[in-house]
């Protein structure tokens, strides 16, 4: 079962943690600029890394080895809160987007 954690870090480390930090950098694919902003790409990489952590949470404590009944509450609190906030950034570059567009 350990095997599924180090394939599920690895995995989310190669592609979703260089998006993440391309966006934050503000570099984007060519459709992602013609219709955004640059504060509304670095939004966006902000939200991917937010998505990166909440995957990561749950696999990274089951790692160290700890109890499970130790970290309960953070591996049930973390993950939904921070899906959550990631999706209201995505949310806030799409309105910041649209208010940048129409000035």
């Amino acid at each position: 079962m350990m095997i599924f954690h180090w394939v599920w870090l690895a995995v989310w480390t190669a592609l979703v943690l260089p998006f993440g930090i391309a966006l934050l950098r503000g570099r984007a694919p060519a459709w992602l600029r013609q219709r955004s902003t640059v504060r509304g790409i670095r939004m966006r990489g902000v939200a991917c890394l937010m998505l990166y952590g909440s995957a990561l949470a749950p696999s990274l404590l089951t790692l160290t080895g700890s109890a499970a009944d130790e970290h309960l509450v953070l591996r049930i609190v973390t993950g939904p809160a921070l899906v959550l906030a990631a999706i209201a950034v995505f949310v806030a570059a799409g309105y910041a987007d649209r208010r940048d567009r129409t000035r």
